[in-house]
């Protein structure tokens, strides 16, 4: 027997955890949950659906109602009620099977919407349990995996895509503003593409004109709660033989447009060091964000570990005196292993990174460098 309950609570937070958490306790199944302030901003309208016999639909009720944060208790009869179930669905069409995707698709009252019309409607589930659950957002935008990504987005000369790519990041932005004012902290937005080309070009300078152009177009808008940062790379996969998006230009657009350069460690040739670019950079960029892999021999992002590279990045950081410019962001998608021990082992090893670098007696050793006391140095 299925049944919807529509419960109304105070809108505090972690109040949906507790609702959701009662179920989890007990057992009981969720079929689906919604939440929305109602038009008393003070009031919360949860709406769940779940399944069970008589006696655990009763049982279900009367636990909800004893909540502390629970107002009042609802059911709602079937004869008397309208519900609808929403469905995202991704689909890989051509272009003569679009028309008939959209035909089916209005048959049923659906609604496609392609990246260029993403708006903050979309994400406000995640906005609402972030702030339930007292977690801050960050925010991307996406040019790859969709028919109009090719060798190239932003820079691509076909007009038309590349408005279409310019539109798409517009509107991530706007996503990523009302995110951090909802969060009353401004909202990361990391912006990386991967523009580029699989063989020889003599196109470098136009494709770097059309990239520049379209970024100026994006962030012509401000957007004071949310923070843009632009990330380069060596190569992409399949686009090895040139970068649009190289960090030489990064660099220079952001040191000229008082944009967040991304330092993303699996994204450098491996004889370089990520690590050595914080002191580089910061005299003129006012920012960095830091996206903490493990490349092995590429961008392969495997789980962060406390090695000597990581170890490094994080002890440049403290050395430059920067705790407060750098923004710190783990990137490792490995699906090799359990995500939970990927989380958990990513995260304790950058922070015993951090530990350590915070407990180097930097000072001391700086005196002795500069004393030209080289043993000195190794051996502390």
């Amino acid at each position: 027997m299925r049944q919807v309950f529509s419960i109304l609570v105070e809108n505090t937070s972690g109040v949906t955890s507790h609702i959701s958490g009662l179920f989890s306790r007990r057992g009981y199944n969720i079929d689906s949950f919604s939440a929305n302030i109602t038009s008393d901003p003070k009031i919360t309208r949860i709406t769940i659906t779940t399944s069970g016999d008589e006696q655990i639909l009763e049982q279900i009720e009367k636990q909800i109602a004893k909540l502390e944060d629970v107002i009042d208790v609802y059911v709602l009869p079937p004869e008397s009620s309208v519900t609808r179930e929403l469905m995202l669905v991704k689909i890989a069409a051509t272009a003569e099977e679009r028309t008939g995707v959209l035909s089916i698709t209005e048959i049923f009252k659906g609604k496609v919407v392609d990246r260029d019309e993403v708006t903050v409607e979309y994400f406000q589930s995640w906005i609402d349990w972030a702030k339930d659950n007292d977690t801050l957002l960050d925010f991307n935008s996406t040019s790859f995996s969709h028919p109009k990504s090719g060798n190239l987005s932003l820079a691509n000369p076909d007009k038309g895509i590349r408005d279409f790519w310019i539109e798409h990041t517009k509107r991530c932005r706007d996503i990523a503003n009302a995110m951090g004012e909802a969060q009353g902290d401004p909202c990361i937005m990391n912006l990386w593409v991967h523009d580029g080309c699989k063989d020889v070009s003599v196109n470098h300078a136009l494709y770097r004109h059309l990239l520049k152009a379209s970024l100026d177009e994006i962030f012509a808008k401000p957007q004071p709660m949310m923070k843009d940062c632009i990330e380069g790379k060596v190569f992409g996969i399949g686009l090895e033989s040139f970068t649009v998006g190289s960090h030489d230009f990064y660099t220079a657009y952001a040191a000229q447009n008082g944009k967040i350069v991304t330092i993303d460690t699996g994204h450098y040739h491996p004889t370089e060091s990520p690590a050595d670019k914080v002191s580089a950079l910061l005299p003129f960029i006012s920012e960095l964000m830091l996206h903490v892999s493990r490349p092995i021999r590429w961008d392969s992002d495997h789980v962060t570990i406390m090695d000597d590279p990581t170890q490094e990045l994080f002890s440049e950081i403290v050395r430059a005196g920067a705790l407060d410019r750098v923004h710190y962001g783990l990137d490792f998608f490995d699906g090799s292993i359990n995500r939970i021990g990927a989380y958990v082992i990513g995260s304790r090893s950058a922070q015993k990174c951090m530990l350590r670098a915070l407990l180097e007696p930097t000072k001391t050793i700086s005196e002795k460098e500069l004393a030209g006391e080289g043993y000195k140095v190794l051996a502390l």
